[in-house]
């Protein structure tokens, strides 16, 4: 909601989200695999959710939900404007915390070469060209 806000102000980003509700074919819920599940059995034909949990589906180790994953279509919305919403995270510790031991082991991201990109791979969450590269071999992307 923050970037429709950011994008087109808050009167409009209430519109938009007044017409998102009214348009709903059940009440909110679940989690991303869930949305996913909900299309293959018919209870709506679009959801929003993750687009890593389409990978995960599809090359998991449950089969059932091979299935939700080929019942989707991924649709990267504003490709022509602004873009989709992408979460961003990240973790820090402060130079002066009281817990050194504590700050050692805060995870690292691999330092090594391709380190980052096997990490999100697994993820699938690849960033940037990979990540458009890897969809459009996977025919969901134009």
């Amino acid at each position: 909601m923050a970037s429709v806000i950011a994008a087109n102000g808050a009167a409009a980003a209430e519109a938009w989200a007044d017409g998102m509700v009214a348009n709903f074919a059940r009440k909110p819920q679940g989690n991303d695999r869930a949305q996913a599940k909900a299309i293959f059995e018919g209870q709506c034909d679009v959801a929003i959710m993750n687009h890593y949990y389409y990978g995960k589906m599809l090359y998991g180790d449950k089969p059932e939900q091979k299935g939700w994953a080929d019942a989707i279509r991924l649709v990267f919305t504003n490709q022509d404007g602004r873009g989709t919403h992408v979460n961003i995270s990240g973790g820090g510790m402060a130079r002066h915390s009281p817990n050194p031991r504590g700050r050692a082991q805060v995870p690292r991201i691999p330092d090594y070469a391709g380190g980052a990109t096997t990490l999100w791979r697994d993820q699938f969450r690849i960033s940037g060209q990979s990540r458009r590269r890897a969809w459009r071999r996977a025919g969901v992307m134009g």
